[in-house]
């Protein structure tokens, strides 16, 4: 009875470290994601504002470009 209740004990450990690190590991790939997401849209938000204003904006397009590609 003592055996079970020790293996029942590691099972449960194993079961909590495996879902802690799938769950770290989804969290850090959807934070990449939203990141990378928010990164484009600002991209093409100063963008259009660039091309609606007298190249006011360019400097900062060109900088945030240097930013994405490099």
């Amino acid at each position: 009875m003592m055996c079970c209740r020790i293996f029942f004990c590691f099972f449960l450990l194993f079961i909590g470290t495996v879902y802690v690190l799938i769950y770290q590991r989804l969290r850090n790939i959807l934070r990449r994601m939203i990141l990378k997401l928010l990164l484009s849209n600002t991209y093409v938000l100063i963008s259009i504002i660039s091309e609606l204003t007298d190249d006011h904006f360019d400097w900062f397009v060109f900088k945030l470009d240097n930013i994405l590609i490099g």
